[in-house]
Order: C-alpha cells, then sequence, then structure tokens
C-alpha cells in the first residue's frame, strides 16, 4: 500500500492529509496516526470526508465527530455494540429504519447511511 502525506496549514492549524488506495485503508492509517499522536500528548481530531465516502465510513465518521465509543453510539441508537461495529466495517447493511434512527439522533440526513 502507498501512502502519500502532505502537511499544510489549515483554518485550525497544521494540517496531515494522507493519499491512500481506497477508504478502508485510510480509515486504519487515519486512526492510527491519530493513536500514536494522542499517546505523545497532543490533542487531535480525525476528520472524516463522509460525503466522499461509504455508508459504513460516514457511520463511523459521525461517531467519531461526536466522541463516542461504539458502546455509547449504540445505546443512544437502541442497538447492540457489535451492530454498530459490524456496520463500520461494512459487514452489516445499514438498514433504512436503522439509518432514520440515526437521522433522528444526530441530525444526519439517512440517505448517507444507505
Amino acid at each position: 500500500m502507498e501512502i502519500k502525506l502532505s502537511l499544510r496549514r489549515g483554518a485550525k492549524g497544521c494540517e496531515v492529509v494522507a493519499a491512500v488506495a481506497d477508504s478502508e485503508a485510510a480509515k486504519s492509517v487515519g486512526e492510527a496516526v491519530c493513536s500514536f499522536l494522542r499517546l505523545s500528548g497532543h490533542d487531535v481530531e480525525l476528520e472524516c470526508c463522509e460525503d466522499e465516502g461509504c455508508p459504513s465510513m460516514a457511520l463511523k465518521c459521525l461517531r467519531l465527530k461526536n466522541n463516542l465509543t461504539q458502546g455509547e453510539f449504540a445505546e443512544k441508537l437502541g442497538a447492540k455494540q457489535n451492530v454498530i461495529s459490524d456496520m463500520e466495517r461494512g459487514a452489516r447493511r445499514i438498514s433504512v429504519k436503522m439509518a432514520k434512527k440515526i437521522e433522528a439522533v444526530f441530525g444526519a440526513p439517512y440517505h448517507k447511511f444507505l
């Protein structure tokens, strides 16, 4: 897997941007870099471009933007943590019913999750 990192000055400070082959690799790289920086004492936010991703990425990005664990996210939606995990990994399809719950609870348009 080829990874291209670039550093640029953004509105919130400096940004590191990674270009990788696919969305799954991007999630893995982003999470690894964020974990390393947090362990180094930095306040880090992983920002996802959910409009360009797939439903599973949109779901995970929404959860991360709300600073929730999978368990907390599941509780708000009346689901189990393993269901959220499966949906974020793409192992389980997000149903219309669940997508509408997400919209009701978080205000994100349900069609992003289908």
